[in-house]
């Protein structure tokens, strides 16, 4: 199985989008001012910080694929910062949401490359508030786990969590975070446990949205529906090949879900598709990345677009890391 895991002034040159025409442009900041080519970190827009915020990831190295602990901001203009603050311990495969009720992000968990391939998961709880990382110390925590899908619900305000890789490898356990403490929830139904998984909120849905996942030889295609108690599986006529550690995320200027890429294991892929609420919708962009697993993407509401950076990029599983951006309106 492969290890998986919502400035921009430089988009506006490249002209207005047109109606009806959603595509794919890549930005034209140096790639060397960008953060490390990287695949599974941790992005999600903050509305304090004005733009979209980046954590961590796998990168190589001399020694072979290493966990980063870096933390950047990508602003309008000015392009890509480092921030020089301490957080969170080296990690990838990891999550981060932006918790609207509390006005934090929070991210969980994660796996640290260890021991020239040994991986060390995780369990904590982080929050970043704009400018600090604090580690929080909830009574209940879900086990140490990687590779799982996290969005954060806003009819209920809980930050969820779906799944994963842990110790005693794949699970199929339902997580909320109120801010304070993490509670397990039982439902009736379930997706089955799985990896690699991804979900966001749908507002078209009024429920998080989760997609595929892989859980041994076996690579998903189901699409589920959470509404802060139960899953429900859905069954739209069209659904797209199965996959794992694709990107997907609320896209709020054209008000549909929007995935993108993922891996099945004997390809990379690079296709675009839309959830209406009730179905799949593939696009075909003119211009877009190449093949990809573990991205990071986030939509960026000052800019009225999503934003995608980085990921593992092959015609097929390979330790090839990118460090693109690009926009999506």
């Amino acid at each position: 199985m492969k290890i998986p895991a919502c400035s921009l002034g430089a988009f506006l040159i490249l002209g207005a989008p047109l109606a009806f025409s959603q595509n794919w442009t890549e930005s034209t900041f140096p790639h060397e001012l960008a953060p490390a080519a990287r695949l599974g970190g941790a992005m999600a827009y903050i509305p304090t910080e004005g733009g979209s915020v980046l954590f961590g990831g796998l990168t190589s190295s001399r020694g072979g694929p290493l966990s980063l602990s870096d933390t950047w901001v990508l602003a309008p203009v000015t392009g890509w910062t480092q921030l020089k603050v301490t957080g969170p311990s080296a990690r990838f495969d990891v999550s981060m949401v932006w918790d609207s009720l509390h006005s934090q992000a929070v991210l969980f968990g994660g796996g640290d490359w260890v021991n020239n391939g040994i991986i060390f998961m995780l369990n904590d709880t982080w929050t970043w508030n704009g400018s600090t990382w604090t580690q929080q110390f909830p009574a209940n925590s879900p086990p140490p786990r990687y590779v799982y899908a996290m969005a954060y619900d806003s009819l209920h305000n809980q930050t969820v969590v779906f799944g994963g890789y842990t110790p005693n490898g794949y699970v199929g356990d339902t997580w909320v975070y109120d801010g304070v403490n993490w509670t397990e929830k039982f439902p009736a139904n379930s997706p089955s446990a799985r990896s690699g998984a991804e979900m966001t909120w749908d507002a078209n849905s009024n429920a998080v949205i989760l997609f595929g996942g892989v859980n041994g030889s076996t690579v998903y295609s189901d699409t589920w529906a959470w509404n802060g108690t139960n899953w429900t599986q859905l069954f739209p006529a069209t659904v797209p090949a199965p996959r794992y550690a694709q990107t997907i995320c609320w896209d709020n200027g054209e008000k549909q879900s929007v995935m993108f890429g993922g891996t099945n294991e004997a390809t990379n892929l690079a296709d675009t598709w839309a959830w209406t609420g009730t179905n799949w919708v593939e696009y075909f962009p003119v211009i877009s990345p190449t093949m990809r697993f573990s991205s990071m993407m986030d939509f960026d509401t000052s800019l009225n677009k999503m934003i995608l950076f980085g990921g593992g990029a092959s015609a097929k599983i390979g330790d090839i890391y990118v460090n693109d951006t690009w926009g999506w309106w």
